[in-house]
């Protein structure tokens, strides 16, 4: 007998014969509980204020084998058809999406089987790169260096409340409310990826207002970038280097009038290539807990700022020069990764692929040296290899958290140094979804990376390899952002790819 859920909601369901004895013993508990409350006591009737919306749940009671009783929906049906029984539950109205863009959104294609494949179905994809973003806008506010090539995230606040209909919150309100607001969105876990800038300074979300003296504060953020060298692959660097940039409610005159009224420990003027901007703290990376949390910006180790306000942009980091950067490149002194053509192509494929939350780049972390180094020795070289070739060298990736209006997906789009290791690359992938043991705390032990996956999407554009995939548990479409064992390259050589 076994139970196949078609859910992300938990179910229970318990078919059992209950003996008579059973039954008199459940009465007999519940007449004590009655009698031990009295007459003037009371059981609140459940209240439903609070209720979560749910989905369609779906349970199949089977006789399938043993053998086939994994998590798989593409199984072939056997000959004889075994008895079932389903239990429906109702759910409320689903979230109505704005109409998208069929450009940005493009209908799915018939299905176009590959192999090898068992445990998910490939289709053939047919995009193209979506041109002028705000993830394009983003690159062009990071400067292009060692540090923002290995590891740049990008968020889109505004875009995806926008498209889930909602609207934007009020400095005032609280990280409660969107907890609240997350809970109560029925979209597969996508929401917009709130919280996360500045990322050095995430600590204050629980705060009702987390910046008063500066004019703004976490909701006032309608884009983020985030890169810093302590990526998972730098391993000690210490202090490490940040970048943090913002596109939003900001504005230079007002975050100075705050200051100027603020009684709190009042920021050195620095002034560079006749920019001024703000200066808490030595800007060495080193914060001192004392100060943790100190007004009006200071972090959750108690390091202070460099901040730049302007209007409808904020940039922030806790080391030196860093800022001087950001200055350079706004005045066009210093190159972005705007105008590395290699980056720009890849942020436009995945963001073609549907509506984005997140976009991550990088070109660091792939070697299979580099990968063990990022699991911090919890699995071996053979476990991360899986059996199976490893993909040809790559130059960089893009992977996107993003949302067809029912499900979550990752994005993914692949750099080569030619147009056939792309090619040959998309067999290697395949054949890594179905033979590699998932080293994700999500699949149970000795499962595929295809026990996570049931649909792939994919294509080949020149020396790019694009895949939109599916994962099969919920909150899984970050995984390829952190260490795994699918996207790891043959190439042993542990150098880092250089400008040339």
């Amino acid at each position: 007998m076994s139970c196949r859920v078609r859910s992300g909601v938990t179910s229970l369901v318990r078919i059992r014969k209950i003996s008579t004895a059973m039954i008199a013993v459940a009465l007999s508990l519940i007449a004590l509980l009655v009698s031990a409350c009295g007459s003037g006591s009371r059981v609140a009737a459940p209240s439903n204020d609070n209720e979560i919306p749910v989905e369609v749940v779906i349970v199949e009671v089977t006789t399938e084998p043993e053998a086939t009783r994994e998590r798989n929906l593409f199984v072939p049906e056997p000959t004889s058809t075994p008895e079932r029984s389903a239990i429906v539950v109702e759910t409320s109205t689903r979230l109505v999406l704005s109409t998208p863009d069929p450009e940005s959104t493009p209908t799915p294609p018939d299905p176009t089987r590959r192999e090898p494949t068992s445990n998910f179905t490939v289709h053939d994809l047919d995009v193209e790169p979506l041109v002028g973003s705000v993830f394009e806008t983003l690159l062009s506010k990071m400067p292009d260096n060692e540090v923002t090539r290995a590891y740049t995230r990008m968020g889109d606040v505004a875009g995806v409340i926008d498209a889930l209909g909602l609207s934007p919150l009020a400095q005032d309100e609280s990280g409660e409310e969107i907890l609240n607001i997350r809970a109560r969105l029925d979209t597969d876990d996508f929401y917009p990826p709130w919280w996360q800038w500045p990322i050095e300074a995430r600590d204050y979300v629980g705060s009702y207002n987390w910046y008063p003296d500066l004019a703004f504060n976490g909701n006032s953020v309608e884009q983020f970038a985030h890169s810093n060298s302590q990526f998972r692959f730098f391993g000690g660097e210490r202090p490490f280097t940040s970048y943090d940039v913002a596109l939003g409610d900001f504005s230079g005159s007002a975050t100075l009038a705050a200051i100027a009224a603020c009684d709190c420990e009042q920021p050195e003027i620095r002034e560079y290539s006749g920019v001024e901007y703000y200066a808490w703290g030595e800007g060495d990376g080193i914060g001192e807990l004392r100060e943790r949390h100190k007004r009006p910006m200071f972090d959750h180790i108690g390091r202070g700022p460099h901040l730049l306000v302007l209007d409808g942009e904020a940039y922030y980091s806790i080391r030196d020069g860093v800022i001087d950067e950001h200055v350079d490149v706004i005045q066009g002194k210093k190159s972005s990764l705007a105008d590395v053509e290699d980056i720009v192509i890849a942020v436009q494929l995945v963001s073609s692929l549907g509506l984005t939350s997140e976009i991550v780049v990088r070109d660091f972390g792939f070697t299979l040296k580099q990968t063990f180094e990022g699991f911090r020795g919890q699995e071996s070289e053979e476990e991360i290899v899986g059996g199976v070739p490893l993909l040809l060298p790559m130059e960089l990736v893009a992977t996107s958290v993003g949302y067809d209006g029912n499900r979550m997906f990752t994005g993914l789009a692949i750099l080569h140094d030619s147009s056939s290791s792309a090619e040959e690359n998309v067999e290697r992938l395949l054949a890594r979804f179905e033979v590699a043991v998932s080293t994700s705390y999500l699949a149970k032990p000795e499962r595929t990376w295809a026990y996570l996956t049931d649909r792939i999407e994919i294509q080949t554009s020149d020396r790019f390899l694009i895949a939109r995939l599916y994962f099969t548990e919920r909150r899984t479409a970050r995984l390829l952002e952190f260490s795994n064992n699918l996207l790891v390259q043959e190439d042993q050589n542990d150098g880092r790819r250089r400008n040339d």
